[in-house]
């Protein structure tokens, strides 16, 4: 059953745009939001999965993956990709280089939404909602820092109003102070044609009363 779209959501990170001096992490919008990181430093920064497993690295010699991971798993599927070996997020990681410049971006599933829409007093509120905030651990030197945000659900504007009155229905009434509309006088909707053939039935009314008065007076 078709169900017209009433929204979108939208993530938006809470933390610092550089919650580190020389890494820059950004939102990518999507129906499944994403996260891209981009480190000038000359350390690696290491991005922690869902289940508190090592994800991916990201430094100054590119990025690895690491292929146990259940989140570059499911990233990878989200892709279309087949994943090398089984996911497991106990396991010893298994890392793999991936890009060669030191930026990643990716489908981050821990800030999705996972129903369609919000609950109906949320839609039925027209109003941008929060709802559901997430956090994602990252490390560099040593150092653990949080990327932290939040999905809103934002409601599509109304539509506007019909500028004219639809086929059939009365149109509104003139405004005050507005002219009056004028008559239209006989020669107005004529073509040139027939004002031209009224022109020349009066002259030739004319003629044939000019001649009957000559004839009376010979």
């Amino acid at each position: 059953m078709y169900r017209p779209v009433r929204g979108t959501f939208e993530a938006a990170l809470t933390s610092p745009l550089t919650p580190v001096d020389g890494v820059t992490v950004s939102v990518l919008q999507g129906r499944v939001p994403g996260l891209f990181v981009d480190n000038a430093t000359d350390e690696v920064v290491t991005v922690t999965g869902a289940a508190g497993e090592p994800f991916v690295r990201i430094g100054p010699d590119g990025v690895e993956a690491n292929l146990r991971s259940p989140t570059w798993v499911e990233a990878l599927q989200a892709e279309g990709g087949a994943p090398a070996v089984a996911a497991d997020a106990d396991a010893r990681p298994r890392w793999s280089r991936i890009a060669k410049v030191p930026r990643y971006g990716w489908k981050e599933y821990r800030a999705l939404y996972p129903d369609d829409e919000p609950p109906e007093d949320v839609v039925r509120s027209g109003k941008p909602t929060p709802l559901r905030e997430w956090t994602v651990p990252m490390t560099i030197g040593g150092e653990t820092f949080e990327v932290t945000g939040v999905t809103t659900w934002q409601p599509l504007p109304p539509e506007p109003a019909a500028l004219a009155a639809p086929a059939g229905q009365p149109s509104a009434p003139p405004q005050a102070g507005a002219p009056a509309p004028q008559p239209a006088s006989p020669s107005q909707g004529r073509s040139p044609a027939g004002r031209l053939g009224a022109g020349a039935a009066l002259v030739g009314v004319a003629a044939v009363a000019y001649l009957l008065a000559r004839r009376r007076a010979a």
